[in-house]
This record gives C-alpha cells, structure tokens and sequence, in this order.
C-alpha cells in the first residue's frame, strides 16, 4: 500500500537520508541540481515547522517526501502561459524518493497522491519546476500528465515550468 501524509519531527531523519542518497546519486549521474547549497536538511526542517513536509509510505516505509506550498517561486509570477491564470495553483518542490527504491514508480506516485491531496483541499492547479538536465524528473513530468509552460533560469540552468490543471 502506498500513502501520503504530512511528516512529523520523527520522520526529519529518515526524510533527510533520503534528501542525502538521493543528492549523491544524481551527482554521480552527472545531474548537478541539488548542492551543499540548495536543497539541504534545513529547508527541510523548515519546510516541516511550516506544515510543508510529506512523506510517502510503501508498506509502512517512508520511501519519499515532498514539500506541498502555495507560495510560488518570485520567477513563476513572470511567466504569462500559466492555464490557470485565474484560479488558485498550489506547488511542489524538492521531492527524493529513497535511492534503493527509485526506478520503481515512486516518484510519480508520490506526485499523484500530492497532486489529488492539492486537488481535494480546493486549489485549481498544482505547478513546479523541473530541471532540464534530469531525465528522470522529465519523464516523470509526462508519465504524470503535467504540461510543459515555459522555461525559468535558477542557479543550476534552465527549468521547465510544469502545470497540471484540475
């Protein structure tokens, strides 16, 4: 059974390996997102005091977490291709799934349980950003039905815009 629920203090270890492996194993594939920088276990602990932490249970073990914001990026208020440019979007940010479950769907899954948890507490869109050189977060964006918007430049290169409309 996979579930999603808001993290607890208890689950910050457990979430934070997961931040860790997940950063190592994208450093050696070559995708440079993530840094000593951004993301680290303090946004983490921050996103939890703000209520902003979600962990992912398979069978009872966390095997992913996800910060579900409203608040949006200064850079997304740019962007004029918004569908959604009316209602009321909500956003994912820094989702890792553990690095010996990844390839498994988890990830997506992940998004799909945020993205009907946005749905069902009454926002009409769910946005993020996915940076372009990793491959598994683009075909994650299409295995999850969002659509690509437009680009944004943060730090690390370009990102693409990414909306689902409810």
């Amino acid at each position: 059974m996979f579930t999603i629920r808001k993290a607890t203090q208890a689950d910050f270890l457990p979430a934070a390996l997961i931040l860790e492996g997940a950063k190592v194993k994208m450093f050696t594939e070559g995708i440079v997102q993530w840094d000593s920088g951004y993301t680290t276990p303090a946004y983490m602990q921050k996103d939890l005091d703000n209520g902003y932490l979600y962990v992912a249970e398979k069978d009872g073990e966390i095997a992913a977490h996800i910060t579900i914001i409203e608040a949006q990026e200064p850079q997304y208020l740019d962007e004029k291709n918004w569908k959604d440019s009316e209602g009321k979007p909500c956003c994912i940010r820094r989702m890792a799934v553990k690095d010996v479950l990844q390839g498994q769907g988890i990830g997506t899954e992940t998004v799909r349980l945020a993205c009907e948890k946005i749905r069902k507490e009454g926002y009409t869109s769910v946005r993020f950003d996915a940076f372009q050189k990793n491959p598994t977060l683009q075909k994650m964006v299409d295995k999850a039905d969002f659509t690509r918007i437009g680009v944004v430049l943060f730090s690390k290169g370009p990102y693409d815009l990414c909306e689902l409309v409810f």
